[in-house]
């Protein structure tokens, strides 16, 4: 894997999940990243289907500023949004799932 490909702490990186954009123009993977001083956090990219060139990165670190893993992603069906859920540690409640929506 290219240094480029890292997540931010170079560390270990796991993806969990790929769906294609309803036009097929667009891959998207999700999984966990270990970022610089928050432990993992959910990282979702998005790749050109025809290049593989990469769209676009996101992250989210949760409250509990640990461990997020990313499990499973969906598109809705326009193509509009990006689902991502997983597994988030909270500050004070333990284990908890999250969502996330991003517009790609």
């Amino acid at each position: 894997m290219s240094p480029a490909a890292r997540g931010p702490a170079n560390g270990s990186d796991y993806a969990l999940s790929v769906t294609v954009s309803p036009g097929g123009s667009r891959v998207f993977v999700t999984g966990s990243s270990q970022g610089a001083g928050s432990g993992y956090d959910y990282a979702t990219v998005a790749c050109s289907a025809a290049t593989g060139a990469r769209l676009w990165v996101q992250r989210y670190n949760g409250p509990g500023n640990s461990y997020d893993v990313a499990t499973s992603l969906a598109v809705s069906p326009g193509g509009t949004q990006v689902f991502v859920t997983g597994i988030s540690l909270g500050r004070a409640t333990g284990f908890d799932y999250a969502t996330v929506a991003y517009r790609p």
